[in-house]
């Protein structure tokens, strides 16, 4: 027996079993779901604006990654004890762009940066 769901209003039909993938560059970029979407703006996520269903870069409902939180943590770690040694930039030359063809989100062209030891003298 082959089951298949049509999705509503098209003439598309999934078979059960199809592998479905969710892009998620697709769903960051998309007007219906966010102001300026190709615009870097980490002001979207203050505490009292409200964040759309289309953010899920852990997933989302009973199949979100267990390990957000623990993944979320290490970063903040990792980033801060970089910064608390290192100056980071990243220069206008290499401009950085999301490879539309990736399953995760991903950099084109990788992400090129630069690092200077931040050096200090003791006080005497």
């Amino acid at each position: 027996m082959i089951i298949l769901m049509t999705i509503s209003n098209t003439d598309i039909v999934i078979e059960k079993g199809t592998p479905i993938y969710i892009s998620l560059y697709g769903l960051g970029t998309d007007p219906r779901f966010w102001d300026e979407p190709e615009v870097y703006n980490p002001d979207r996520f203050t505490e009292n604006n409200h964040i759309t269903d289309a953010y899920m870069p852990f997933g989302i409902g009973p199949r979100m990654c267990v390990g957000m939180k623990v993944g979320q943590l290490h970063a903040k770690v990792v980033l801060a004890l970089l910064l608390r040694d290192y100056e980071m930039w990243q220069t206008k030359d290499n401009e950085c762009f999301l490879d539309p063809r990736s399953t995760f989100t991903a950099a084109g062209n990788g992400i090129n940066l630069h690092f200077r030891k931040i050096i200090t003298r003791a006080s005497n």
